[in-house]
């Protein structure tokens, strides 16, 4: 691996991370780490990617974080090497009894990372371990409880290799999940359990005929637009106080003035036209015409 590869290079970035590990006695952890690694060999070893430099491992005691080299296939990872993940973890679920079960939260990324004296690091390492700490992806792997694992993608990857359903890949297994990571980031991620048509415990979007428009203001509140009597208009600081828009005192429409005649009034069946302008120049407008209005000295011919 050359240096400049080594500082500073794009990867494909995958989390995993044990269920509950936490609330295990320190026996139990030794021995699901053990089986952690042992599923996580096997899965590379079915879908061909044996020990190599270019694929980096760093432990985080509960889980890991793996760095693929660009040229391991994002689509691969998604699928093969996913479903090797949860093969591997259904063939040794017998072997485990309560207190030890390992199941699997799996997040996938991509972007650039850098590298020093210490290790890796970067914005999409970041991303990708929000993304397997994510609690929508907590609570559809506690929902799912027949399943081995839940997998979760970045938009990105959902975007550019889940929706085309590639190489078996079912987009339909696949919902999106919302939430707010630390310091207030937004991040969207796509959650499936294999085994499950859809992830349990996580909500499926509105059908688009369904959601409420854009435009449409949140139950309980009153735009500010509305015309609804007692509702503040910007700018009026209080309930109510809106005003009707000013209007041109120069412009004169017939049907108002109260000292027009009937026969004078306009013919509802002909279209309306009213100009706030003192000159008119030429005849543009057919039909009956009726200007009101004193004539300014200088408009005189």
């Amino acid at each position: 691996m050359s240096a400049q590869a080594a500082y500073h290079s794009h990867h494909s970035i995958l989390a995993l991370g044990i269920e509950n590990f936490g609330t295990r006695s320190s026996a139990a952890r030794d021995s699901l780490r053990r089986a952690m690694y042992d599923v996580f060999a096997g899965a590379r070893e079915r879908t061909g990617l044996l020990p190599d430099e270019d694929i980096v491992v760093e432990d985080h005691g509960d889980g890991f974080v793996v760095l693929f080299p660009a040229t391991v296939s994002t689509v691969l990872l998604a699928g093969s090497f996913v479903r090797a993940l949860d093969d591997g973890l259904s063939e040794r679920a017998p072997l485990f009894d309560t207190a030890h079960t390992l199941r699997f939260r799996v997040a996938l990324h991509h972007g650039m990372a850098k590298r020093d004296a210490r290790g890796w690091s970067g914005e999409a390492i970041n991303t990708t371990c929000r993304l397997v700490d994510a609690p929508p992806l907590r609570v559809a792997l506690a929902a799912a409880t027949k399943a081995h694992l839940v997998f979760v993608v970045s938009d990105e990857i959902y975007q550019g290799v889940i929706r085309h359903g590639c190489h078996g890949i079912d987009a339909g297994a696949y919902l999106p999940v919302d939430f707010e990571a630390k310091r207030g980031t937004r991040l969207r991620g796509w959650v499936t359990a294999p085994g499950y048509p859809v992830p349990p415990g996580v909500l499926a979007p509105a059908p688009a005929d369904e959601a409420a428009p854009a435009d449409a203001a949140t139950p309980g509140t009153i735009k500010p637009d509305s015309t609804t009597p007692g509702s503040t208009k910007p700018g009026s600081g209080m309930p109510g106080s809106a005003k009707p828009a000013a209007t041109n005192k120069t412009t004169h429409d017939p049907d108002t003035r109260p000292d027009t005649q009937p026969s004078r009034r306009r013919n509802p069946d002909r279209p309306a036209v009213t100009f706030k302008a003192r000159t008119v120049n030429g005849d543009v407008v057919a039909g009956d015409k009726h200007v009101y209005g004193r004539i300014h000295p200088k408009d005189r011919p």
